[in-house]
């Protein structure tokens, strides 16, 4: 009897769960062929938007920020209004925890282009040569002072890629680098691949306790945790956020009706 009750949970839970996920995938395949009939310049502009993955799950939310794009016409386009939105929405972009990092990347570095255009190279410069950093260069090396400088822009962007990033889940990850740069070891990425690529081994240590990825004799030592607390609230969504996955296998890779199962 207690085996059946068991039985009868399990399925129960994973029957609700791919209710859940059914109800997603039908919002959210709608409002993918919605884009798939828009303007590559309107695509553009829709995932240039933060909340993009989330207008995703609303098609009529979808709709109405098409239509607010097709409404505004260049002519009304304000220079300075214009300036200030572009800095808006870069400096507000967040990494939301179901966006994978190459997705964030890409809307990341659109923004990022933007924002290029309007301040132009000389205005990174000029920052740079403010910099603690740039001061540290011996004054005769004028070769390094011109890398430096040259190379700004990226280390801006990959520290700004750091920031934006989903603090809920590389908080230790800052905080390390923070203590490190404390004792006069720059860890700090200066591209925003080789940040990518250390926001990923982060998330791989905090899946994984035990396996230490960091290098580096300063850096704190990982792996606070047994694994206690496994196998508790499985097919939960985390914080109460909507997970789209397919509904016929449970896989988060591809939704139906691609499911190779159906």
């Amino acid at each position: 009897m207690a085996q059946n009750k068991i039985l009868y949970s399990a399925k129960l839970d994973e029957n609700m769960r791919r209710s859940a996920y059914f109800e997603t995938n039908k919002r959210t395949v709608k409002s993918n062929i919605m884009v798939k009939f828009v303007t590559k310049a309107m695509d553009i502009k829709l995932q240039g938007e933060a909340n993009f993955t989330t207008t995703l799950e609303d098609p009529m939310d979808l709709l109405k920020r098409i239509e607010r794009f097709m409404k505004k016409c260049a002519d009304a386009d304000y220079d300075f209004l214009d300036f200030w939105e572009a800095n808006q929405k870069f400096f507000a972009m967040k990494h939301v925890t179901t966006e994978n990092f190459m997705h964030f990347k890409e809307r990341f570095l659109r923004q990022a282009e933007v924002l290029q255009d309007l301040y132009g190279v000389a205005w990174f410069q000029d920052f740079a040569v403010k910099m603690k950093a740039y001061a540290a260069i011996v004054s005769t090396d004028t070769a390094a002072q011109n890398k430096f400088k040259d190379d700004i822009f990226e280390a801006v962007l990959a520290t700004g890629f750091l920031c934006n990033s989903d603090r809920t889940r590389t908080a230790p990850l800052m905080l390390d680098l923070q203590t490190n740069y404390c004792r006069e070891v720059d860890y700090y990425p200066k591209t925003v691949s080789k940040a990518q690529d250390m926001l990923k081994i982060h998330m791989e240590v905090s899946k994984n306790p035990r396996v230490n990825l960091y290098q580096g004799k300063d850096q704190p030592n990982k792996g606070k945790g047994k694994g206690k607390g496994k196998g508790k609230g499985k097919g939960k969504p985390k914080d109460g956020k909507k997970k789209a996955a397919c509904y016929v296998c449970g896989n988060k890779v591809h939704m139906s009706p691609k499911c190779p199962d159906s």
